[in-house]
């Protein structure tokens, strides 16, 4: 049973369930120790912000499973505007092609894709456009190719984020399951406040980069 039909079904676990994510190699040894501390999923980068496939998710997918970790997802950290000008509208379908077709060529499975909606140093402009409403129709295209693809999706951002690139009236992605990051400590949804349309959310990314197995990892949860 993949991440996926958990997130989108709302099945029911016995115990709350914790992963990690990560934009680097994940080896099989860490993906090992990762299982026998009873982490239960991982979800890797496979697009980077300047417009390229992420090759480390094809090592990490198989030391993943190599492990017998029970989920892997992949997420997309989408290039568009900003810092980079040649990824202009016209490639928000291209780019989820791409991943997708990289991810299949590579034999790498996975549940679910999740679209990265943030701006890492918190000013519109820099990996997004500064114009909300271009922004709004670029993640609508992108979702759009994805259901094409017959990819499931997922969204990860937070209310800041979103509001920021999106606008606070813009619920685009309130049908997808949302991944949302709070840096709290606290593996829990006890602080979620509703934003973007999305009620309630299916997993939480609750802290930043921390040394787990010997490696920087962020950590994950959902109950």
């Amino acid at each position: 049973m993949v991440l996926a039909a958990l997130v989108v079904a709302g099945a029911a676990v016995a115990a709350a369930t914790d992963g990690v994510d990560v934009s680097s190699l994940l080896t099989a040894s860490v993906a090992s120790c990762l299982s026998d501390a009873g982490y239960s999923f991982v979800l890797a980068r496979c697009w980077r912000s300047n417009n390229a496939f992420d090759e480390d998710v094809v090592g990490t997918s198989k030391a993943v499973l190599g492990a017998g970790l029970a989920h892997f997802d992949v997420y997309v950290f989408p290039c568009y505007g900003g810092n980079h000008p040649q990824c202009t509208s016209d490639t928000a379908a291209t780019q989820v092609k791409f991943a997708y077709n990289n991810l299949t060529n590579n034999g790498v499975k996975y549940g679910m894709m999740w679209f990265d909606i943030e701006e890492p140093n918190g000013d519109l402009g820099q990996y997004w456009s500064k114009n909300i409403s271009d922004n709004q129709s670029f993640f609508k295209t992108m979702l759009s190719q994805a259901q094409t693809l017959g990819i499931v999706s997922g969204v990860y951002t937070n209310q800041y984020m979103w509001t920021t690139i999106m606008g606070s009236s813009f619920s685009g992605g309130a049908s997808y399951p949302l991944w949302y990051a709070h840096y709290d400590s606290n593996p829990s949804f006890s602080d979620f406040e509703t934003f973007g349309g999305w009620t309630s959310p299916s997993i939480k990314q609750y802290q930043g980069t921390h040394t787990v197995c010997d490696t920087g990892l962020d950590a994950d949860w959902y109950p």
